[in-house]
């Protein structure tokens, strides 16, 4: 018998979308002085890049699950946060995420005689966790500034307002993949075919070798780059 463990595969993600029915929303905004200047001393490690002066606004919605039927009445807090200058420095192309061999070049999969980049993406744009004996879930984005400000364009006017969110969830953990602040009901435009036949609210292993780099259909790995510039 060998000694060799077999190689567990990364897990495979669920993907549900959520329909939430606004009902009550929180803003504010704020202008501040860095906080080693407020005190006029600094901390031991120094923070001499960061900006003296911070401006965020801040929209917290409130609302309830519709859909899908099992998330039925479980209660949503979710807190958008837009701030300048923006929190972190986030990666702006799909391609640098492309996925690097040891030595440091592009890899590439072979599905069906054609060559497809393989990515290695964030799990999501933040995490959705529960209060713990609740069914209450929350979850902060840090968005740009122009996002919470489109939002308010809705927020205290209109109703019925809905917010769609995507969920992606890998283990235990769940992580909000898209999020749309709405006036049609995401399961009025799900029931129509928003998704058409391949993109359903609930999405399981999807993709080329399917999701997390699977395997299915022949799919292959390699370093080199698509034949005919793709």
């Amino acid at each position: 018998m060998s000694g060799r463990r077999r190689k567990r595969g990364a897990p495979t993600a669920t993907h549900t979308h959520l329909a939430i029915k606004v009902e009550e929303h929180e803003v504010s905004t704020e202008a501040s002085l860095h906080i080693d200047l407020d005190r006029n001393f600094g901390r031991p490690f120094g923070y001499e890049d960061d900006p003296a002066y911070t401006f965020s606004t801040r929209a917290r919605i409130f609302g309830v699950c519709t859909y899908p039927p099992e998330r039925a009445t479980d209660s949503y807090e979710l807190t958008f946060v837009g701030q300048e200058p923006p929190v972190g420095a986030l990666p702006r192309t799909v391609g640098s995420f492309q996925v690097q061999d040891d030595e440091g070049r592009p890899k590439w999969r072979q599905h069906q005689g054609k060559q497809y980049p393989v990515y290695e993406g964030p799990p999501g744009i933040a995490l959705l966790s529960r209060k713990r004996g609740t069914r209450t879930w929350e979850a902060w984005l840090n968005v740009p500034p122009r996002f919470v400000t489109d939002m308010l364009l809705l927020l205290p006017h209109v109703r019925p307002l809905f917010v769609s969110v995507h969920e992606r969830k890998i283990g235990r953990d769940r992580w909000v993949q898209s999020v749309a602040l709405q006036t049609p009901d995401p399961e009025d435009e799900w029931r129509r075919g928003r998704w058409g036949t391949d993109r359903s609210p609930h999405l399981r292993g999807w993709g080329p070798g399917g999701e997390g780099g699977g395997r299915r259909g022949g799919s292959r790995s390699s370093s080199l780059p698509p034949r005919g510039g793709g």
